[in-house]
């Protein structure tokens, strides 16, 4: 997708509980700014199985980063990095692009306090 000139914002939150409280839910918020700079963000927890998901993916017209985190029941903190037309030399580079686009259309993004910023689960 390529914009000029518009941001769009989206989120949603979905939620699936019974007497013992919420047993599963799934918050993700996506933010596109001109020149085609995508920030999003997925979180997901799973207390029946005793897992969570954690994805923040970045991007640039047709080039992005995603990092995964996923907590076991075991205790266990795995991370998958997933670079989307991107070499790992490029990585610097994107990610200076990208925060000096994000810094300009997504202020406050680092501070917890923008609107976008996904608090749950």
């Amino acid at each position: 997708m390529y914009f000029t000139g518009s941001q769009s914002f989206s989120y949603r939150r979905v939620s699936y509980g019974g007497l013992n409280g919420m047993y599963y839910t799934c918050s993700e918020g996506r933010m596109i700014g001109p020149d085609g700079v995508v920030l999003a963000e997925m979180k997901e927890e799973d207390k029946m199985i005793g897992e969570s998901l954690h994805t923040i993916s970045k991007g640039i017209h047709n080039k992005g980063h995603s990092v995964t985190t996923k907590h076991s029941s075991d205790g266990r903190e795995d991370t998958l990095q997933t670079l989307h037309n991107l070499d790992e030399d490029e990585l610097g580079d994107f990610e200076q692009n990208w925060k000096a686009n994000a810094d300009k259309y997504f202020p406050g993004r680092d501070k917890g306090s923008a609107c976008w910023r996904i608090k749950g689960p």
